[in-house]
């Protein structure tokens, strides 16, 4: 009696939940969404190849080794031109790498982040690179920018990596859950951003070389790092991979480290790393490679953290915007001749800055809509006396390297001659081209 009694209390309950869970599996909703347009994860693993010249489009992070300029057109691939005279760059190839963003270079091994894999390219013949390896999903699964004005449909991950939107009408079961991408380095207003989005399933809702390899040099962007036999990428907002690089260029992922949160760029200098987050400048002690040491931290509010430094200072531009917070617009200089306790010594106010550069005792700072800028930083505890100013561009990235300027903004990747440094001249000037008005 007992049983039946039992049985009579928890069968209906039973027939009600199945019921319920019935009807949700039969909920369906209608609407208008960012469609997800996928390539599938076979067609990204040869995706890779030279492809005859095309015209700058969205220009990303630049990089230069020996006479060649690396341009990143943000999510394609790279362009490369043969600098051997910088007042006439000739452009080579373009290098489709599909979901691309970040570069390194080692000797003629060419490492780029492919959507979610680091993939590692022979460039021996510029013109006919070849994969030679690559290390799957190695980055997080993350979204292109999208229709904000429209929803995102559900994303399937076992369909491949995301490479488009398609608005269009989309018929779905409901879902209950929220899911967390992250958006790749986005192309708004002319300068790169590092935003996370919530995707909601519901309706409501720079580097030294080491022996004899030889490295290139990247600009304060960069996400990639160099030292010896090791290569260092940024995994995510707070984690660091070590590889190990062999003489053929392949790689071995040795460890990943967590080192801070919000982090965005890193800067090698000898054998010390500097993190520049939405939070702060974490310095770590690479000597004992594939192991990282912290030594110290600077913290700041919260803004996005290009950061450089030489043996005195480390410089650090923050600014808001979108993802970057609520704070100021400034240039941050801090003390770190004991890398065990950095300090602020002055603050510069600026008006929108991103990427920067420090050769001797000047300091190039792109300043965002306000142009580049050159200081004489031979004092910068006391003083910043402002050489130049060119502003006429929206400056995004710098790389100085002894008489030539390379710098990409919004309209173009442009060279200078600062041998005279009373008078920067304009060597060459590669144009972006809006390839949508040409269609």
């Amino acid at each position: 009696m007992k049983v039946f009694i039992r049985l009579s209390i928890i069968l209906p309950v039973l027939l009600v939940f199945a019921l319920f869970q019935s009807c949700q599996d039969e909920t369906y909703v209608i609407y208008t969404a960012n469609s997800p347009v996928y390539m599938s994860y076979d067609s990204l693993r040869s995706a890779v190849k030279s492809v005859e010249v095309q015209a700058l489009n969205k220009p990303g992070k630049i990089y230069f080794k020996e006479n060649y300029i690396f341009i990143n057109e943000y999510m394609k691939g790279v362009h490369v031109y043969d600098n051997s005279n910088p007042s006439n760059p000739q452009q080579l190839c373009f290098i489709e790498i599909p979901g691309n963003v970040d570069i390194a270079i080692r000797d003629h091994y060419l490492y780029a982040d492919s959507y979610i894999d680091l993939v590692v390219i022979d460039i021996s013949d510029i013109q006919n690179p070849k994969e030679i390896d690559r290390e799957e999903e190695m980055f997080e699964y993350t979204i292109p920018e999208y229709d904000e004005e429209y929803e995102l449909a559900q994303i399937d991950q076992e369909k491949g990596v995301i490479v488009a939107w398609e608005v269009k009408e989309v018929k779905e079961l409901v879902r209950h859950q929220d899911y967390y991408y992250p958006i790749y380095w986005g192309y708004r207003n002319g300068m790169m951003e590092d935003a996370l989005i919530n995707y909601s399933g519901n309706k409501t809702g720079g580097s030294p070389s080491g022996g004899g390899t030889e490295f290139g040099v990247g600009g304060s962007m960069a996400r990639f790092g160099q030292l010896d036999d090791y290569l260092l990428v940024l995994k995510n907002s707070w984690q660091i991979s070590t590889f190990s690089v062999n003489n053929e260029g392949k790689i071995s992922l040795e460890g990943n480290w967590n080192v801070g949160w919000s982090i965005e760029t890193m800067f090698i200098r000898d054998e010390t790393m500097f993190i520049g987050s939405q939070s702060g400048m974490f310095i770590y002690d690479i000597s004992a490679l594939p192991v990282l040491t912290q030594l110290s931290q600077f913290m700041h509010f919260t803004a996005c953290d290009p950061v450089v430094a030489d043996d005195r200072y480390a410089y650090i531009t923050l600014r808001t915007g979108g993802a970057c917070g609520r704070g100021e617009n400034v240039l941050e200089v801090v003390d770190v001749q004991d890398l065990n306790n950095p300090f602020r010594v002055k603050t510069y106010q600026m008006k929108n800055p991103n990427g920067l550069g420090i050769d001797g005792d000047l300091l190039f700072i792109c300043d965002g809509s306000d142009g580049l800028k050159v200081f004489d930083a031979s004092s910068p505890k006391t003083s910043l006396p402002l050489i130049s100013h060119f502003n006429e561009i929206h400056a995004f990235d710098v790389i100085p390297l002894g008489t030539i300027l390379f710098m990409i903004g919004d309209d173009g990747f442009y060279q200078y001659d600062y041998t005279n440094i009373q008078a920067i001249t304009l060597l060459s000037k590669i144009e972006v081209v809006d390839t949508a008005s040409i269609e």
